[in-house]
């Protein structure tokens, strides 16, 4: 297979890994909730709010060579937005550092804020997807009564969407065995068009073979789990520390 797991490091064995997952998705949420409303032109506020991801990653043992992987994997879409934000704010701001103030324009303080929220942001969900199985997240989701067609599909997308990404690799395997030499622009275009119809036909044929496999084991509907959550005082300890610690982090704005 040519992908890597979201949960790749799931499997581990570390305090973070045996914590419920309901407590690690309360978390995520909550400080991400806390991340997001930090006001745009505020910069000092995330200082403090680094704790959180930088324990999360070291006391589960996740490589930040991995981590950082992650956050520029999905970069692109938010640096567009950092690159541009600068044209659209023209509004200075004053900023002391070491007793000295500077005006700055507003764009590039936003700018930064930005990034700050997406690197911590992604930083949080890396861990969490890290510490805990994807299908553990999905049983914390249905017992916070998240709509079950919503954790179905996320369910289906997650097993099924490596199977369509192989068989688009076997696809581009086949035509570049087939192709002699370098494909010029047009051929390219001509054929990733009849490739994506294929893909597409492939993957339908594909989903009414699993679905009728599903039914004969007995499929209805219900997405069920063999491991099951247990709710330990460790895990209210962990929540009751984190909630007093985005407290203070939000009452020292």
């Amino acid at each position: 297979m040519h992908h890597h797991f979201i949960d790749y490091y799931a499997q581990g064995n570390s305090f973070i890994h045996q914590l419920d997952a309901r407590t690690k998705l309360m978390i995520a949420l909550a400080y991400t909730a806390v991340v997001v409303g930090i006001n745009k032109y505020h910069l000092a506020e995330f200082i403090p709010l680094a704790i959180l991801p930088f324990a999360w990653i070291t006391l589960a043992h996740i490589p930040w060579k991995f981590v950082g992987k992650q956050i520029l994997i999905c970069s692109p879409f938010i640096m567009t937005i950092i690159l541009f934000t600068p044209m659209f704010d023209k509004s200075s701001h004053y900023i002391t550092i070491n007793h000295t103030t500077y005006l700055i324009p507003g764009g590039y303080i936003v700018a930064v804020n930005l990034l700050l929220k997406y690197v911590f942001g992604v930083t949080v969900l890396v861990g969490l997807a890290s510490t805990t199985r994807f299908e553990q997240i999905l049983l914390a989701m249905r017992k916070f009564h998240v709509p079950q067609i919503l954790t179905i599909q996320l369910a289906f997308l997650y097993r099924y969407l490596f199977e369509l990404i192989e068989q688009a690799h076997q696809m581009l395997r086949a035509r570049s065995a087939r192709s002699i030499g370098k494909l010029s622009v047009s051929l390219k275009v001509k054929s990733s068009r009849t490739m994506i119809a294929m893909l597409f036909i492939r993957s339908y044929e594909s989903s009414k073979k699993i679905f009728q496999a599903m039914q004969a084991r007995g499929y209805d509907g219900q997405i069920k789990s063999v491991r099951k959550l247990k709710f330990r005082f460790r895990d209210l300890a962990i929540i009751i520390i984190t909630a007093a610690y985005l407290y203070c982090s939000v009452t020292a704005r």
